[in-house]
């Protein structure tokens, strides 16, 4: 791989980064919202609808950490780095 496309690459990677903070903020507060509802309303479709927004914003996070490694694997980048 030329070095353009390596510094394209690590460029989106770095984009994704951010995204993947985003979807780690996002998940937070729909937990946190979940978390801060009395009990007796965890268990109503509201608040189910918040544990399913967190766990779907968690993996899709998950997924992006995956591209992630995989843009720095061909990049040879090392992740301390940056």
């Amino acid at each position: 791989m030329n070095e353009q496309r390596r510094k394209e690459l690590r460029s989106v990677s770095k984009d994704l980064d951010v995204l993947s903070e985003i979807l780690n903020h996002e998940a937070g507060g729909e937990d946190e919202s979940y978390d801060n509802m009395p009990e007796s309303l965890q268990d109503t479709e509201k608040g189910q609808t918040l544990k399913e927004n967190a766990e779907t914003l968690y993996r899709l996070q998950d997924v992006i950490d995956g591209v992630i490694e995989e843009i720095d694997k061909l990049t040879g980048t090392n992740p301390e780095e940056g």
